[in-house]
């Protein structure tokens, strides 16, 4: 899993390929780019979703992207847990069995 996530100052998250960012590094380089994120695990998505929101990302983008990459409640506990200081591996058991 690789891919960016650019926050857009109309409130669009906007997902990009790699391939097409990393052969430009000027390419997030826009007065309208609030932030931007790499992507390469589910937990950096799910990172990314949280900080999307409280950034003011528009929420049907929010939802269109937890569907898309099946996040859930869930997965939000579990990330809440850990950032809280439980065990990681308890925490997954527990949540997802």
């Amino acid at each position: 899993m690789r891919w960016y996530y650019y926050l857009h100052t109309n409130g669009d998250l906007i997902g990009k390929n790699p391939a097409v960012v990393d052969s430009d590094a000027s390419y997030f380089d826009s007065d309208f780019v609030r932030k931007v994120w790499l992507i390469t695990s589910r937990e950096k998505l799910i990172r990314m979703l949280v900080q999307a929101k409280e950034l003011g990302a528009r929420a049907e983008r929010i939802k269109a992207i937890e569907e898309k990459s099946t996040v859930t409640e869930k997965d939000y506990e579990c990330l809440r847990r850990i950032d809280a200081g439980e065990d990681q591996e308890k925490v997954v058991a527990e949540i997802f069995g």
